[in-house]
């Protein structure tokens, strides 16, 4: 059965802020993970999101808020078992600062720390020159490629984001699913390139691939394939 290496006994995030919680665990995988709050299952959206990699999880908050303060639990689970571990997320209150050069002539209320996204758009253009705010990049550009597939491996390729959220795209991560699972596994943590040959895939299995774009404040939105790809050799039946 997995075990739990190591857990936060508690975190907190800034109101507003982008934040991410590492736990680390062992055991054989392909590793199942859930994550329930105040004992309701949380599902992942545009807000919360987790990366499974082999030996540890990530789970990505966007822009926290009170609402998401309480009582979360982990559980990880492989074809031996399960393990959980519990943490508390806390969410303090940030201080509102004036920002100049309001196009109205009063100034703007900015949460100290809060994504591009949050501000009007003629005021982005403004503080993304003067290096005060910075987010989340948007999603790479479709379509997503795949090609040269064969029973083990396929290559995906995909464009840069429109949007950088103001600060340089260091890396992509790229991951893999079965359709048969409900369960996103990495391929690859810190792609540097816009093509990514998938490798381990096994033959005959159905699979769907999504990249997100990553910078210093975290990482975007999916884009994800819509069309499942069959693990075979080009020329098998």
């Amino acid at each position: 059965a997995p075990k739990i290496e190591r857990c936060p006994n508690e975190v907190t995030f800034p109101e507003h802020d982008n934040g991410k919680i590492k736990i680390f665990y062992s055991g054989t995988g392909p590793f199942d993970v859930q994550l329930y709050k105040d004992g309701l299952e949380v599902k992942e959206d545009k807000h919360l999101k987790f990366t499974v990699f082999d030996d540890y999880v990530i789970i990505y908050l966007r822009e926290a808020l009170k609402t998401d303060e309480g009582k979360y639990k982990i559980i990880v689970k492989n074809d031996s078992g399960q393990a959980d571990a519990t943490f508390v997320l806390k969410v303090t209150g940030k201080k509102m600062k004036k920002i100049s050069g309001d196009p109205a002539g009063n100034g703007s209320n900015l949460i100290d720390g809060a994504s591009c996204e949050q501000v009007r758009p003629n005021l982005v253009r403004m503080i993304i020159r003067a290096g005060n705010c910075t987010g989340l990049p948007g999603p790479p550009q479709g379509p997503l490629e795949v090609s040269d597939i064969t029973q083990n491996t396929a290559t995906i390729a995909w464009r840069p984001p429109l949007f950088d959220g103001g600060s340089k795209i260091t890396n992509y991560v790229v991951e893999r699913k079965e359709t048969s699972h409900s369960q996103w596994i990495v391929a690859s943590s810190y792609c540097r390139e816009l093509v990514f040959t998938v490798q381990g895939l096994t033959e005959g299995g159905e699979y769907l691939f999504r990249v997100m774009a990553v910078n210093e404040n975290g990482q975007s939105q999916p884009l994800e394939g819509t069309n499942p790809i069959i693990a075979k050799l080009p020329y098998g039946n």
